[in-house]
C-alpha cells in the first residue's frame, strides 16, 4: 500500500513540480502567518502538569481558597552599611509604588508597620512582660503626662520641662531618674528636629519614631524591615500582575520591574540588587531556553549542511533537502499554532530533535537518487525508482519514529506528551516532505542542468577507517556487547538530581539570587502547603515536620499558629 502511495504521489510531483512547490510555498507562508499570529510561549510550569494528577489538583484548590500568592522578591544586600540599605529600600519602594500605579504590580510590601509586628505584648515572653509592667508603673506620672499631649506647644513644653536645670539638680541629687529622662528629652527633640531637617534636603521624609528607633539601635528587622540571614539581605516582596484569564506575566511587566531595579541601581552605583521568584526564574528559563534553541537549530542546520555537502561533494542536492527540511520544520510550527497554540519549557526543543531527525530522510532519498543519475537514469526515473525503493525505508522509519514519539501520550506528565505529539508529527512531516517538495526540487533544478549536458557525476565521499572497521565485524560486535552491558551495570549508580535549579543557565540573576536566599537564610521563593482543616490538625502537621527540619530536610516552617501568641491567660494576669 506504501509503496503504490509513494509511486502515485511520485507521478504527480513528476507533473507538476512548480504546482507542488507553489502549493508549500503557500502553505510556509500561512504558517508564518499563524506562528506570528497564535503562537506563544507559555512560561508557566504548571502546565507542564497533568490537572488530574493528586498534587497539582491540591495546589489549585490551594490557588483557588488562599488567592495568587506567587511573588517575585526584590534583594538587597546589606553588607556593613543597613543606614544605606534602608534608603535602597526607600527608594525601590517609591519605583514599587510606580509600578502599582502603573498597573504592572498588585501590590507590595517593604516594611511592616510597627503597630502591626509581632512585637506585641501577647508576643513576648513572661520574663520580658514583668519588667516592662515593672518599669511603667515606675514611670507612670511622666507616661500619663507624655499621653496627654496634644499639639507642638505642648510638645516642646514637655521637653523644656524634662531637661530644666532644677528638676535635672533634684532628680541627681534624689537619685531619681530624672537625669536619664532629660538625656531621653533632648534625643526625642533632636531626633525630631533632625528628621525635618533631612526630609527637607532629601525630599523623603522620616517620621520621628523610625529615627529614634535606628539611633536606639534597634534591628532592621525589629524596625519593620523584612529582614532575612542575620540581617544580612533585605526583601520587598511584590506580586505581578497576570494577565486576564493567564497564569502568567506578561513580558512588559517583567521588564517594567527590571527598570525600576535599574533606575534604583543609577541612584546608588554599588548597591548589590537583584530580582528572583518564582514567576521571574520561569520567565528568565523561558527567555533563556528560546535564545538557546533558536541559537542551536541555526547551528545544527548549518553543521548538518556542511557535512551533507562535505560527504556528498556537491552544493545543490543537499542545499535542496536542507531547504525541505526547514520548510518541514516551519509547517509543523504552523499546525502547533492552529492545535495547541502555545510551546513550553519542554516542547520547545522539537525544532533541534527534527533537525536531526529529518535531515536522516534527505540524506537516504539524495543518497538513493544520486546512485540512479550516475547509473544513467533520467531524472524522472531517478525520482521514481527512489520513491518506490528508498521512499519505502524512509516511510517504515518515520512511522517507527513518530510511534515511539506518540507513545509519550499514555504517561501523565503533560509537558512530555506535548513534547512527543508535535515531535511525533514533525516527523510525519519532514517524511511528507521528502517524498513531495524534495522530489519536486530535484526535478525542477536537475532537469535545467541535464538540458544543458551539466549533470556531472561525481562519486560519494568515502571514509577509509569506516571501510577498515568494516572488515573486522566479529571484534566490533564483541565490544559492543561489552560496552552495553558496561553501560546496563552503571545505570543504576547514576544518581537522580531534583534541584530545578541546576537546569538553569549559570550567571542568571533569578538563579543567582535565588542561590544567595538559600546559601545566606533559611528561605526559598520556593514552598510547600499543607492544607488542614483546624488548628489542632496544623498543631499534628507542625509536629510531624519537625523531625524533618531538625535534619536539614525542611528549611522553616511557617502557620497560621505563628499568629497566636502562646499562654495568653498567663501574660494577661501579669498585664492585668
Amino acid at each position: 500500500m506504501l509503496r503504490k502511495l509513494l509511486e502515485f504521489l511520485g507521478s504527480c510531483v513528476i507533473r507538476s513540480p512548480r504546482l507542488t512547490i507553489a502549493v508549500y510555498v503557500v502553505l510556509l507562508i500561512a504558517s508564518g502567518v499563524g506562528t506570528v499570529c497564535l503562537l506563544h510561549l507559555n512560561a508557566n510550569q504548571d502546565d507542564l502538569i497533568s490537572p488530574d494528577l493528586p498534587y497539582n489538583r491540591l495546589y489549585r484548590e490551594f490557588l483557588e481558597r488562599f488567592g495568587d500568592i506567587e511573588f517575585v522578591y526584590v534583594v538587597v544586600q546589606v553588607e556593613d552599611d543597613p543606614e544605606r540599605a534602608e534608603s535602597i529600600i526607600g527608594a525601590l519602594a517609591s519605583e514599587m509604588e510606580d509600578l502599582k500605579r502603573e498597573g504592572h504590580i498588585e501590590s507590595f510590601l517593604h516594611r511592616v508597620p510597627l503597630k502591626e509586628l509581632g512585637y506585641g505584648l501577647l508576643f513576648q515572653d513572661e520574663e520580658s512582660l514583668s519588667s516592662l509592667v515593672e518599669t511603667i508603673l515606675e514611670r507612670r506620672d511622666e507616661l500619663s503626662r507624655f499621653a496627654a499631649l496634644s499639639d507642638y506647644a505642648s510638645l516642646f513644653a514637655y521637653f523644656a520641662d524634662l531637661i530644666h536645670i532644677e528638676r535635672v539638680s533634684a532628680a541627681a541629687q534624689s537619685k531619681e531618674q530624672g537625669g536619664e529622662l532629660a538625656r531621653w528629652g533632648f534625643n526625642v527633640l533632636e531626633t525630631a528636629v533632625a528628621s525635618v531637617e533631612s526630609g527637607l534636603r532629601s525630599k523623603r521624609y522620616e517620621p520621628p519614631i523610625d529615627a529614634l528607633s535606628r539611633r536606639a539601635g534597634r534591628s532592621l528587622r525589629e524596625r519593620g524591615y523584612l529582614s532575612i540571614g542575620e540581617g544580612k539581605l533585605l526583601l520587598i516582596e511584590a506580586l505581578p500582575t497576570k494577565e486576564p484569564g493567564l497564569q502568567t506575566i506578561a513580558p512588559q511587566r517583567i521588564a517594567a520591574i527590571h527598570a525600576a531595579l535599574d533606575r534604583t541601581r543609577d541612584r546608588f552605583p554599588d548597591a548589590q540588587i537583584g530580582l528572583t521568584g518564582r514567576p521571574i526564574l520561569h520567565a528568565d528559563e523561558m527567555a533563556t531556553t528560546e535564545s538557546d534553541m533558536q541559537a542551536v537549530t541555526i547551528v545544527a542546520l548549518l553543521g548538518v549542511s556542511a557535512l551533507f555537502i562535505t560527504f556528498f561533494r556537491r552544493l545543490l542536492r543537499p542545499t535542496l533537502a536542507v531547504i525541505t527540511l526547514v520548510t518541514s520544520i516551519g509547517l509543523t510550527f504552523g499546525l502547533v499554532s492552529v492545535t495547541i497554540g502555545y510551546l513550553t519549557l519542554f516542547s520547545i526543543i522539537f525544532a533541534t530533535m527534527l533537525v536531526g531527525l529529518g535531515i536522516d530522510f534527505g540524506i537516504h532519498f539524495v543518497a538513493r537518487y544520486q546512485e540512479e543519475i550516475d547509473a544513467g537514469a533520467t531524472v524522472p526515473g531517478a525520482i521514481q525508482t527512489t520513491l518506490s525503493t528508498s521512499g519505502r525505508s524512509i516511510g517504515t522509519g518515520a512511522l517507527t519514529t513518530a510511534f515511539a514519539f506518540f507513545t509519550t501520550l499514555l504517561v501523565e506528565f503533560k509537558g512530555l506528551q506535548e513534547l512527543g505529539a508535535i515531535a511525533g508529527v514533525g516527523v510525519i512531516v519532514c517524511f511528507i516532505t521528502t517524498v513531495t517538495l524534495l522530489p519536486a526540487l530535484l526535478i525542477l533544478f536537475d532537469e535545467r542542468a541535464a538540458r544543458r549536458d551539466k549533470l556531472r557525476i561525481v562519486p560519494v565521499r568515502h571514509l577509509p577507517l569506516i571501510d577498515q572497521l568494516a572488515a573486522w565485524p566479529r571484534t566490533i560486535l564483541t565490544l559492543s556487547v561489552v560496552f552495553t552491558l558496561c553501560g546496563l551495570f552503571m545505570v543504576r549508580g547514576i544518581p537522580y538530581n531534583y534541584n530545578l535549579l541546576d537546569l538553569q543557565a549559570h550567571g542568571v540573576e533569578s538563579v543567582d539570587y535565588e542561590r544567595l536566599l538559600i546559601e545566606k537564610s533559611d528561605m526559598a521563593t520556593w514552598y510547600a502547603a499543607f492544607l488542614v482543616d483546624d488548628v489542632n490538625a496544623a498543631r499534628e502537621t507542625l509536629d510531624q515536620l519537625a523531625p524533618l527540619q531538625a535534619n536539614g530536610i525542611v528549611g522553616r516552617v511557617e502557620s497560621a499558629l505563628d499568629l497566636i501568641p502562646e499562654k495568653q491567660a498567663e501574660k494577661k494576669t501579669i498585664l492585668s
